[in-house]
């Protein structure tokens, strides 16, 4: 790709134990053994401080990684935020998924689920939905998996 520029880190390779490198590990690795709750901006108690500096900073919505919030700040707002949205719980309505699939048999069927989605096997599609819910409960970039077994629940 002509004018492309690619920079690599070579971070990893200088700090991972010796180890880790004779297992092949990567920046994944490292990443998946982290608790993306760890990154969130905690609950800021009210302390009265002096009013910081405008400071313009770049926006960034969440990632799957982690979430990082960031605000741009002017002359006429300069306070973060004091709350955090809290996860929704869906484990009340991924167990009654969970027990309605495990009573409907859909072995290797396949079915159009929408215009833009078909299945080609129902029971993968079920078991892969249902564990990416189960370990991303509240999470609203997982949101679509759950509109989707909503939505086969709701054709079957």
């Amino acid at each position: 790709m002509q004018g492309t520029y690619f920079h690599v880190s070579d971070l990893l390779e200088q700090l991972a134990p010796q180890q880790d490198k004779e297992q092949g590990k990567d920046i994944a690795d490292y990443l998946i053994k982290q608790d993306w709750r760890l990154f969130r901006k905690q609950v800021k108690k009210e302390t009265p401080q002096p009013k910081p500096e405008p400071i313009i900073s770049l926006a960034c919505e969440e990632t799957n990684a982690t979430n990082i919030d960031v605000e741009v700040l002017n002359s006429k707002h300069t306070e973060e935020p004091n709350y955090i949205e809290p996860l929704e719980d869906w484990s009340c309505e991924i167990k009654e998924l969970e027990d309605y699939f495990n009573n409907v048999d859909c072995n290797n069927k396949s079915m159009k689920l929408n215009s833009s989605h078909t299945i080609t096997n129902c029971a993968q599609f079920i078991a892969a939905h249902l564990s990416t819910i189960k370990a991303n409960n509240g999470n609203k970039c997982y949101l679509p998996y759950l509109n989707r077994l909503r939505l086969l629940k709701q054709r079957i």
